[in-house]
């Protein structure tokens, strides 16, 4: 349980990690510059899916499937609000 809690905080994190380092730092290929590859919500959403679903197919820890996902979806909506939250406060010091 102890290893398994680790191992879905690490590859929480290093999913997290890579996105960015992929859709803000490094930039894609002209054949990927498309959602979801540019979007960085929808990349970290379904890349982590994709993690988690085929850890669970592959070692059978139900455990890093459930908490993998739940960790997606709030890190998810967390993106969402801050995307809409920043966009508005930007808005609100043009105006000004």
């Amino acid at each position: 349980m102890i290893i398994s809690i680790f191992l879905t905080i690490i590859s929480f994190f290093l999913i997290n990690y890579i996105v960015y380092y992929v859709t803000d730092r490094r930039g894609l290929p002209d054949w990927l510059y498309y959602k979801p590859f540019i979007c960085r919500t929808c990349l970290q959403f379904w890349t982590s899916l994709f993690f988690y679903i085929n850890y669970y197919l592959i070692f059978n820890d139900l455990y890093i499937l459930i908490v993998g996902i739940l960790l997606t979806i709030m890190n998810t909506i967390a993106l969402i609000i801050d995307e809409r939250n920043t966009k508005s406060i930007y808005n609100n010091e043009l105006e000004q």
